[in-house]
């Protein structure tokens, strides 16, 4: 039992759905790009969650992101209210995020990125309202890379296109 002054802290990220693990051995790559709005994102990042394995990859303008210290009762208001947060990026320049998950609410999808690479490369996680990670793929050079097992090329591939996306298939 906790007393009075002990208090239980339950971080946002532990509500995240994760994606599914991307495959170990055999695997295929799917490039997604487009017209990038955030409900186009949306019905993406659900689909994958109907993947077999997946690992997904975004190559984003770290300058539109959210700042990744963005405190959780701001992402919760978001989550309830969609008014996004006011903690904006202190980065710049074109990177790749790992997508691991996805969180929504009435309000709006989070999705939660782990930073390796340069210049966010803090080894961090950390939740993005997906109005900004829409923003930070729009052209010039943004997409999505989902890595899956070979059966799931033609799911990732409808995923795409459901979503009013381009598929492009190295």
């Amino acid at each position: 039992m906790f007393t009075e002054r002990e208090e239980v802290r339950v971080s946002l990220l532990d509500g995240v759905r994760a994606f599914p693990r991307p495959p170990l051995r055999r695997s295929a790559r799917v490039a997604v790009t487009g017209d990038w709005d955030a409900g186009k994102l949306a019905l993406l990042l659900e689909g994958v969650h109907g993947l077999l394995a997946a690992g997904v990859v975004a190559d984003v303008d770290a300058a539109e992101l959210g700042a990744p210290d963005t405190p959780d009762r701001a992402l919760g208001d978001y989550l309830e209210t969609g008014l996004p947060p006011l903690w904006s990026a202190f980065r710049s320049g074109r990177c790749s995020v790992t997508l691991g998950g996805t969180l929504t609410g009435p309000g709006g999808m989070l999705a939660s990125l782990v930073d390796s690479v340069p210049p966010l490369g803090d080894n961090t996680v950390h939740l993005q309202p997906l109005d900004w990670l829409a923003a930070g793929l729009r052209p010039p050079g943004g997409h999505v890379c989902l890595t899956v097992a070979p059966e799931d090329i033609g799911a990732a591939t409808q995923l795409a296109l459901s979503a009013s996306l381009e598929c492009l298939r190295p």
